[in-house]
């Protein structure tokens, strides 16, 4: 499936669901904002790759809530000068569910901008594999692009792996990229139930804070819902 957004215009679509290989071509001086908020369904293998263009902006806002081997492959590919992509996305694993995350940054201009974060949160024995890529062509020189991915374990059990890697092959570039991995701390908890909220409240305000931030109300309905489902089973 190929969307493509014309030139010079600027549009914002919302999903629920998408076919598993789409291709978003973003034209000269368009800007994109897609909101996702999609379920995995079990063995699921997800495809979405943005081309943008000269001076198009892109903004991917994403909630992936994992089942059994699913996979998520996130591709920015930015083919003209100035083009600019932002990959802010979410992830919940549970049970022993695993999830596969590859993200690219695929600069082939100048003067192109890119930035990805990830965050994820796994319960139980779930498993988060995540491999991020960013490389900057010959010609892209004066390219800025980021990388983060960031994990919360709610169990001992729980695994995340964390795979960055860097292919530059110009001089004039700022590229940085950064892991984390950990549990939410325990003394910010006590201090909400100082404030009234019993420990699974907290837990739930805190995982929601990380996990749906700068997202709308309305498309976090599911992610709100496996989430408290999710605390409540494993405490």
């Amino acid at each position: 499936m190929k969307i493509t957004i014309p030139a010079s215009t600027s549009q914002q679509l919302f999903y629920s669901a998408l076919p598993n290989i789409v291709e978003f071509i973003i034209q000269e001086d368009a800007s994109l904002r897609v909101i996702i908020d999609q379920p995995l369904a079990p063995l699921t293998d997800v495809q979405y790759t943005f081309v943008c263009e000269r001076n198009a902006r892109l903004q991917l806002s994403g909630i992936f809530i994992a089942q059994t081997k699913a996979s998520v492959a996130l591709t920015a590919l930015l083919v003209g000068e100035y083009a600019q992509a932002s990959l802010e996305n979410s992830y919940l694993v549970q049970a022993d569910e695993i999830l596969s995350i590859i993200t690219c940054q695929l600069h082939q201009a100048p003067k192109t901008t890119s930035n990805v974060c990830m965050k994820g949160i796994l319960a139980d024995k779930a498993q988060a594999h995540y491999k991020g890529t960013i490389r900057v062509e010959e010609q892209a020189v004066q390219t800025e692009a980021c990388q983060e991915n960031k994990t919360i374990l709610l169990s001992a059990h729980a695994q995340a792996i964390s795979i960055p890697c860097l292919e530059i092959l110009t001089d004039e570039v700022q590229c940085s990229h950064g892991s984390a991995t950990g549990q939410f701390n325990a003394e910010h908890i006590f201090y909400m139930q100082t404030r009234g909220l019993n420990s699974k409240e907290a837990l739930t305000v805190m995982a929601e804070g990380f996990l749906l931030a700068g997202l709308p109300e309305e498309t976090c309905a599911l992610a709100h819902a496996t989430l408290t489902n999710l605390i409540d089973n494993c405490r």
